[in-house]
């Protein structure tokens, strides 16, 4: 059974389906993968920070987080949209356990080096995978926040596609974007289309030629540096359709699937759930 990383981007979390949930449920109890769980939630996150007047200012961006941010980031994170989540997998017949970095020190975080202009945000160093195995094995989805502490107890803001990439790393599995958009756009003749497959050095290219943009930038960076420690592959998909997961893990083209090699050296993998 493969394990794979299901990153919930937090643009797209009140928007799937129950289906989706519903897949992931299926085919773990059908011994196809063991998916772990890891999400977002910037617009929520910005919404209680405005309730409360706190000042959002994103660099390049990732969001400048003070002490007072960190606390709300990890109530809205690590608290209501965890356990939604939890939630969405019980009701679709399945077992989850909400967790975040900080639990069992599952994530050991390390505060970026541009600490003048970004303030307490880290990258994870080390996974315990232990307390994801023992999950798993017990037929119980993780569903992680990816909030974390460094060496001394400081709690770190940490990116979930950062955090789901590193996971993956971990495992040597697929990453899965669940994202809002059908997958990565771009110029084709007078038309901008869906890029189906794309190796790193192409992923790579687009973005010098400006065809990729924006916060798709970050997201294939922190794949590209999955696929490069061991990960199978990074898939950007449509959270907004309930069969995409599946069709994704068959080897369909849907969504975006990215691989560190030529695509003609890794097409034997396609299709193996």
């Amino acid at each position: 059974m493969k394990s794979i990383v299901i990153k919930l981007g937090g643009s797209i979390l009140n928007e799937i389906p129950d289906a989706f949930y519903e897949q992931i449920v299926l085919f773990f109890k059908e011994g196809k993968i063991k998916p772990i769980l890891i999400h977002g939630g910037g617009p929520a996150i910005t919404d209680v920070l405005n309730r409360f007047d706190v000042p959002t200012r994103f660099v390049q961006g990732i969001r400048y987080t003070d002490e007072e941010t960190v606390e709300i980031v990890e109530m809205v994170l690590s608290g209501a949209m965890n356990k939604k989540l939890v939630r969405k997998i019980i009701q679709a017949g399945g077992k989850a356990m909400g967790l975040s970095g900080v639990d069992g020190g599952l994530f050991l975080a390390e505060q970026v080096d541009d600490k003048e202009r970004l303030g307490l945000v880290g990258k994870i160093v080390e996974v315990k995978r232990e307390w994801l195995d023992l999950l798993l094995d017990q037929g119980v989805i993780p569903v992680i926040s990816p909030l974390s502490l460094d060496a001394s107890s400081r709690l770190l803001n940490v990116n979930a596609d950062q955090a789901a990439a590193k996971v993956a790393e971990i495992y040597g599995g697929r990453l899965i974007y669940v994202s809002d958009i059908p997958g990565i756009l771009v110029q084709k003749g007078e038309d901008r289309q869906i890029l189906h497959e794309a190796t790193a050095a192409e992923i790579l290219r687009y973005i010098s030629e400006g065809e990729i943009t924006g916060g798709m930038i970050p997201k294939v960076e922190t794949a590209l540096a999955a696929l490069s420690q061991g990960a199978s592959e990074a898939i950007i998909i449509d959270g907004h359709d309930p069969q995409a997961l599946g069709a994704s893990l068959l080897g369909e083209k849907v969504g975006t699937r990215i691989r560190w090699e030529e695509k003609s050296h890794a097409s034997a993998t396609h299709g193996d759930l």
